[in-house]
């Protein structure tokens, strides 16, 4: 699957979910990245909640940095039971099984369907995931500005992810590369690491600015520092 979008996935909890910011898979793209949530995270979601077993076997978890197998991981089926029961959260993060299809069946049609639901409800994620599955007519039919109007539904809450993806929005399907900067520059303080690499392919490439590939390289170059790897091979490249 090529992921056109900037997606994440969060902790498993009803209360403010614990993102794993520093984690993510980088798709076949180069441009775009998915955030993953560590397993110690999803089992501190849930213990904060005292769910303990009621939602998953928490005790025959691993704590340790070794990952352990995906059937020891998740509780699929309750996780569809606080779905079904209308938790936003739970919608959003069984969309995001679908979409995956790690834990299940990747079934894009079960995505789109839990996303909208939790996004229905001002969840977000959703809303930023929904509008990736828009953007690449997975589950959906390919439509960009549904897309759009799911992003800007995420971004007014502030998510950085949905900010950027509308720059990438304006920058892939608009070639309107100076909005893309713009939105770039708005997502800076959320998430610097992705807004550096992606203002400095734009310098580099002089699209929407005056090329300068001194301030294309001092952009990865923060974004590297940043331990952001992609900008750290784009700045190798330039060398």
């Amino acid at each position: 699957m090529n992921k056109k979008c900037i997606l994440f996935f969060t902790a498993l909890a009803v209360s403010t979910p614990i993102i794993a910011l520093d984690t993510y898979a980088k798709p076949d793209d180069g441009q775009h990245y998915e955030f993953e949530i560590t397993f110690d995270e999803i089992k501190q979601a849930f213990s904060k909640k005292s769910f303990d077993q009621e939602v998953m076997n928490l005790d025959s978890i691993n704590t340790s940095e070794t990952p352990v197998k995906t059937e020891e991981k998740l509780d699929v089926e309750k996780i569809k039971f606080f779905a079904e029961k209308g938790n936003p959260n739970f919608q959003f993060s069984l969309g995001k099984l679908y979409d995956r299809g790690e834990y299940i069946e990747q079934d894009f049609l079960q995505a789109a369907h839990w996303y909208e639901m939790a996004a229905n409800q001002g969840e977000s994620r959703a809303q930023n995931n929904l509008g990736c599955l828009y953007l690449d007519g997975e589950g959906v039919d390919k439509d960009f500005e549904k897309a759009l109007y799911w992003f800007e539904k995420s971004a007014r809450q502030d998510n950085s992810y949905a900010i950027l993806n509308i720059g990438e929005y304006y920058r892939e399907v608009k070639k309107d590369y100076k909005t893309a900067m713009k939105y770039y520059k708005k997502a800076e303080k959320l998430e610097p690491k992705l807004s550096w690499y992606l203002m400095g392919l734009l310098y580099k490439d002089g699209l929407g600015v005056k090329k300068d590939l001194k301030k294309a390289k001092t952009l990865f170059k923060k974004s590297a520092d940043k331990g952001f790897k992609e900008a750290a091979e784009a700045l190798a490249e330039m060398k």
